[in-house]
C-alpha cells in the first residue's frame, strides 16, 4: 500500500517514518517508534485536551496546518483555543445512521475506513 501512496512521500517528516532512506516503504512487520507521538499522547493523558487545544502541541498543529506545500489551511491558534465538543442527541445520531436491513446471522463485518488521522500525527 505504501508503494503506491503519493501524498506521504511529499511530506519529509511523514516519508522519514514510513519510507527507508532509499525511498522504498518500511518492510511489513516493522517495528516503527514514534517518541513525537509518544510524548504527545502522555501530555493528552496529562493535561486532557487542552494539550491539543493550546500550548506547544496545538502551535505544531497549527504550523503544520498553515505550512502544507500544497493545500495550506487557515487554521490558526485561537480556532484551537475557542474549539468545544459539542455532543450529539440520541435521536440525532440514530437519525444520521443509512437505514439498513436487519442484521442476520449472514451479516458480514468489516473494518472501518481508514482514519485521516494518520496524516494527521505525522509532524
Amino acid at each position: 500500500m505504501l508503494k503506491d501512496e503519493k501524498y506521504l512521500k511529499n511530506d519529509p517528516v511523514a516519508a522519514a517514518y514510513f519510507y527507508k532512506a532509499d525511498g522504498s516503504p518500511v518492510d511489513v512487520g516493522s517495528t516503527l517508534r514514534n517518541p513525537a507521538l509518544a510524548d504527545v499522547l502522555r501530555q493528552i493523558a496529562g493535561k486532557g485536551s487542552n494539550a491539543l487545544l493550546q500550548g506547544p502541541v496545538a502551535q505544531a498543529i497549527v504550523t503544520k496546518v498553515q505550512s502544507h506545500p500544497t493545500n495550506p489551511g487557515k487554521l490558526a491558534l485561537s480556532d484551537l483555543a475557542g474549539y468545544q465538543a459539542k455532543s450529539a442527541t440520541r435521536s440525532a445520531r440514530t437519525t444520521a445512521l443509512p437505514a439498513r436491513p436487519i442484521a442476520s446471522a449472514a451479516c458480514r463485518h468489516r473494518a472501518p475506513a481508514p482514519s485521516p488521522w494518520g496524516r494527521f500525527w505525522a509532524f
